[in-house]
């Protein structure tokens, strides 16, 4: 059963939120940018090992995806950016509905992060560590149980991030909106 909250619920509703929302949004701003400037730093150091690869068509293939997945990195990144401010006259509740949104797309992306993250780097690597190994199955096969418990490893610890740090934030904003909605009802 809903019940209405008294105004001073209300207020203490919004001070978490907006403090936990605060310290959230700091935290993937800074995620993004070492991811942005990690994928820039990926690129510059494969071509600088380009002589090390460059006899193997496959290891070039490899070194391509990688190259080609550090830019789609940076294009999701940057295409998920901060939320667009409002204009000054929005209301607490079109504030809340708009972070609400951008939170829900954040949530997304560590959702799919095996898609557009880890799969072009791990295939990448995969096919650059078999353009290398040239046919030393040992190699190969330590070098690609490295590579998918990595990938494995960030699948893991970006669910594990969106149900500890953005999903109680998430489900905070949404209370706060219905408690908004429900105050301007009576009202």
């Amino acid at each position: 059963m809903d019940r209405s909250i008294s105004s001073s619920e209300l207020e203490d509703l919004l001070n978490v939120v907006q403090r936990r929302y605060a310290g959230m949004e700091r935290s993937i701003h800074g995620r993004d940018v070492r991811e942005i400037l990690a994928a820039v730093l990926v690129v510059g150091a494969f071509a600088a090992m380009w002589p090390l690869y460059r006899s193997s068509p496959v290891a070039i293939l490899g070194v391509a995806l990688i190259c080609l997945g550090a830019a789609l990195i940076i294009y999701v990144l940057m295409s998920a950016q901060k939320p667009l401010p409002l204009p000054f006259h929005s209301s607490v509740l079109d504030f809340s509905r708009n972070r609400l949104a951008w939170l829900d797309g954040q949530i997304r992306l560590l959702r799919t992060v095996a898609w557009w993250y880890v799969a072009p780097l791990c295939v990448g690597c995969l096919l650059l560590n078999w353009g290398i190994a040239r046919g030393a199955w040992l190699v190969f096969g330590l070098q690609a149980f490295t590579a998918l418990a990595v990938a494995a490893g960030i699948v893991v610890l970006n669910q594990w991030a969106v149900r500890r740090s953005l999903q109680p934030v998430r489900d905070d904003l949404a209370r706060l909106i219905k408690a908004l909605e429900t105050a301007d009802q009576r009202q």
